[in-house]
């Protein structure tokens, strides 16, 4: 028995999901909690029993009927599957309830039975008998492996055989000494499982499709919906459908979470008619389906069929008959309980009294009472019996036999599913006494189900009602209360056992948890259960538009025409920032203010030319999150109002689809999410050679900076002026790489920054020409007169013919600056600093351009320093230095539109 718990432990992987109890037990009436999903994890023994399908079939079979381009056919395909899906409910409801009989729940036992008696309508013993024979005999026989064992038959069973070994396991079980009742119960869960053929069917359809791209599965939906009232009835379907997404939470956006994509409805809810087709009989194969994985499929069937009625059934060992009545229906572990009857005899012998499957000290024991000790580590509800030890002992020796037999077959259960003995028998229970008005006592303190708004804790939408459900056992006195000053107020004093009571809204202006408390108690003790919800605002979150920036661009959410208007070059760094309204106004504080919504993320998915994808995370946020502001507050100029992201730049070239979506997290739907998308076209420009000369100040004893120095100035034009990233293309002079100040250079002075340019000049005289530009770089010095001088590289004189230009290390605006003058730009005029809060003060050049632009037109980007340039700062070509929030610099200059076109069109 170990080995084989052991096998079995190695491939039990998931959780059953219980649906909750239903009608009251026969004999005494309990208070019970209403239905609720619950979570058995495990069997007593510790064993965790299997899901009962495959989630990511089920995921790859609700895609595939997705896939279908049309909204209305793909409409009516996902009601044919739900349609499927609905006839394996039953079976489910079996299965779910297995981890509460084998823990003693007498209510689960009866609900067992009852799914049994509501599903068995037609049910002709006899025939089912026949089948069961032959499967047996088909079981002795040679097993199919269809072409070797090779074929590519796939999943044959959505619901998975040995799930079903397990409910049969559980009938046998619970039919004991009825034999009536054994044939019964099985021949029902054959008749369920029949229902299960159009789900295995599709299942085995999409992974041929896999295989090789085909669309069996959407035509065999076809044929079905062709041959039912789905077809052609669209509008009225969608009525239908809409309540039946009350219970399936819906296959066209099926819902997360620990049930899976699908989940069956709870008894009662509202869903699509039964089937897949005109009828409820067995689905036979088209010629879409492998020929040769018929017999396996059928094997599989006959497997599991002869499996169940191949178990021998297990007798009773546990009695009730001659129990007329208990001297309480109420006792505390270690009092004592007197069992009042006939027929006991005057000796105990091989007998024991049982509380449920727990053994309890005998005191006394005559043939009409029997005193015993409530045992200890028990409580709640149990019924009592008397087991005798020797039926115990057949009992087990009937459970071995039949653990024998089964491992009979695991070469079918390997065929079957694709590993020996994947199937195992469920663990050995002994017989519990049943359950009578006259056997029931409740042991120990009370027992407490306690909820609110359907759960321990739980989130409410602020404003809507909190409900408090209850349901308490063996109780003297219960008190609900609110715990704390948060939420409605509830004070509670001995309530009905079983009741519910909506105590009011929950007003609450910020995410604020609301606790609630329940204590009951008798002799035996107090208990007591907490609650909590905790208010939260469901947003409606909305991205309000998608800029494509580099150093500048055009947008305005509200005037849309001119966005993502400023050309974009290809391969250079880039900036998508998502704007987004967190949707809430009525002024809900999440913890970062009034109608803020922290949090946020999201991720780009870029399209590009080719038909080649890529998903961008890569947020440049802090945290990796916003906080999305409220409607009419989100400021381009706050580079926190955006989610930002920076795209990768070695693939931006031609016209690139840009979709982003935005969410907190989990992502849980209900307003948290928005998607949009947009385009943007990047271009090819020219390029700069550029031949880097550094320059020694001896006059000045001023060393030379290196080349570092160089590269921190070069970033200054590469992030503003229209040039690719990689479109700096940097070349040294080889008897020129370090120069050395000479007599006239002084440049403390004018006279010597315009020497120093005119050797530059003779310089490249004795290099071959090829469209470079010569650019001296000299060491960053305060005693300096200017920060940079260059020449009119377009316009070139006989004795004045190469384009060049001096900077000062590490000024990268002053580098920009001077590289623009090389191809004919002119100096912007200048404004006054006074009109304008962006400009701190301003110079007055020569060379003045009045047509240039001198305050920036809109919002302006550094994307490598991750840093917003405001509107209307002073543009590159000005002698004005900027003010931007307080600090001023000469080396914030930045790149206008006007700038950006006309160096566009020179470089």
């Amino acid at each position: 028995m170990q080995q084989l718990m052991e096998m079995l432990k190695r491939i039990f992987n998931a959780i059953l999901n219980l649906f909750g109890a239903g009608d009251k037990m026969p004999g005494r009436e309990e208070p019970k909690p209403p239905p609720e999903s619950r979570d058995f994890r495990e069997l007593p023994d510790g064993t965790k029993l299997p899901a009962p399908y495959d989630r990511n079939e089920l995921t790859q079979l609700i895609q595939a009927v997705q896939s279908a381009s049309d909204p209305d056919e793909r409409f009516v395909y996902d009601t044919v599957l739900a349609s499927a899906l609905e006839g394996i409910r039953p079976l489910l409801e079996l299965y779910d309830l297995i981890p509460r009989i084998w823990a003693g729940d007498s209510r689960a036992e009866a609900e067992f039975n009852r799914i049994i008696s509501r599903h068995s309508e037609d049910i002709n013993v006899r025939s089912y008998e026949e089948r069961a024979e032959r499967s047996m005999q088909t079981m002795r026989g040679e097993i199919p492996l269809p072409g070797g064992g090779e074929a590519p038959c796939g999943p044959l069973f959505f619901l998975k055989p040995d799930r079903l070994f397990s409910i049969q396991q559980t009938a046998v079980f619970l039919a004991g000494d009825d034999e009536k009742q054994h044939l019964y119960s099985l021949a029902a869960i054959d008749k369920m499982w029949d229902r299960t053929l159009c789900p295995d069917r599709f299942n085995s359809l999409v992974y041929q499709d896999q295989l090789d791209g085909g669309r069996r599965l959407q035509a065999r939906l076809r044929g079905h919906a062709e041959q039912s009232e789905y077809f052609g009835r669209v509008e009225r379907l969608r009525e239908q459908r809409a309540e039946a997404n009350m219970g399936y939470g819906g296959l066209t956006q099926p819902p997360p979470g620990e049930g899976g994509p699908w989940r069956p409805p709870r008894p009662g809810t509202g869903g699509p008619p039964v089937g897949c087709g005109p009828d409820d009989g067995p689905i036979p194969d088209g010629p879409d389906f492998p020929e040769k994985c018929n017999p396996i499929r059928d094997y599989c069937r006959d497997f599991v069929r002869g499996a169940g009625r191949r178990i021998r059934r297990v007798p009773d060992s546990v009695s009730t008959g001659e129990i007329d009545g208990i001297s309480t229906d109420r006792a505390c572990s270690g009092q004592t309980v007197t069992i009042k009857g006939s027929g006991f005899g005057t000796e105990q012998g091989d007998r024991e009294v049982v509380f449920g499957t727990q053994p309890a000290e005998v005191i006394s024991w005559s043939d009409s009472e029997i005193v015993v000790r409530v045992p200890s580590g028990i409580s709640g509800r149990r019924c009592i019996g008397i087991r005798d030890e020797q039926a115990e002992l057949q009992r087990r020796e009937v459970y071995d036999s039949n653990r024998a037999a089964f491992e009979e077959f695991s070469e079918g259960a390997r065929v079957c599913l694709g590993q020996p003995r994947d199937v195992g028998m469920l663990p050995y229970r002994p017989d519990t006494p049943e359950c009578r008005d006259i056997n029931v006592i409740n042991i120990g303190a009370p027992s407490i189900y306690f909820r609110v708004n359907g759960g321990q804790s739980v989130t409410v939408e602020a404003g809507d009602d909190i409900v408090l459900n209850w349901a308490v056992t063996n109780a003297d006195s219960i008190q609900i209360s609110r715990v704390g000053s948060v939420g409605p107020s509830a004070n509670i004093s001995n309530p009905a056992p079983v009741g519910q009571q909506n105590i009011g809204p929950f007003n609450a202006g910020s995410e604020v948890t609301a606790t609630y408390r329940i204590e009951a108690s008798n002799s035996c003790g107090t208990v007591t259960e907490i609650v909590s919800a905790k208010a939260v605002r469901t947003p409606d979150l909305e991205i309000l538009g998608i800029e494509v920036t580099q150093p500048i661009q055009r947008f305005n959410w509200n005037n849309p025409g001119q966005n993502n208007s400023v050309r974009l070059v290809s391969e250079k760094r880039t900036m998508v920032r998502v704007y987004v309204d967190s949707g809430v106004s009525d002024g809900f504080d999440f913890g970062e203010g009034a109608n803020i919504l922290p949090d946020v993320t999201g991720h780009l998915e870029l399209t590009y030319p080719d038909g080649n994808s890529v998903t961008v995370n890569n947020i440049l946020n802090p945290g990796d999150t916003m906080n999305a502001q409220p409607p009419g507050n989100v400021d381009r100029e706050e580079l926190d109002h955006s989610l930002n992201f920076e795209l990768p730049v070695a693939d931006l070239d031609g016209t690139i689809e840009i979709e982003a979506e935005v969410y907190t997290e989990p992502r849980d739907g209900g307003g948290r999410w928005d998607r949009t998308q947009t385009s943007a076209i990047f271009r090819h420009n020219g390029r700069l050679r550029l031949v880097a000369i550094l320059v020694n100040d001896t006059i000045n004893n001023i060393s030379a900076p290196t080349m570092n120095d160089y590269n921190i100035s070069l970033q200054g034009a590469r992030t503003r002026l229209p040039v690719r990233e990689q479109g700096f293309l940097l070349f040294r002079a080889p008897n020129h790489r370090t120069i050395n100040t000479q007599g006239d250079e002084d440049l403390t002075t004018g006279d010597g920054w315009s020497n120093l340019l005119d050797r530059i000049d003779d310089i490249a005289d004795d290099y071959e020409e090829n469209n470079e530009i010569w650019t001296a770089l000299i060491p960053n010095s305060g005693t300096y007169s200017w920060n940079g001088l260059a020449n009119d590289g377009v316009i070139p004189f006989w004795w004045d013919d190469h384009p060049r230009m001096i900077s000062r290390a590490r000024q990268g605006a002053t580098f920009a600056h001077e590289l623009a003058h090389t191809v004919s730009v002119d100096h912007a005029p200048s404004v006054n600093a006074g009109a304008n809060p962006g400009v701190d003060s301003c110079g007055n050049p020569d060379g003045v351009d009045n047509s240039l632009v001198s305050l920036t037109e809109d919002v302006g980007m550094d994307v490598a320093a991750y840093r917003l340039m405001p509107d209307s700062i002073p543009t590159l070509m000005t002698y004005c230095t900027p003010d931007i929030d307080g600090t001023q610099s000469y080396q914030d200059r930045w790149m206008s539109i006007d700038l950006w076109n006309r160096l566009w069109n020179r470089i």
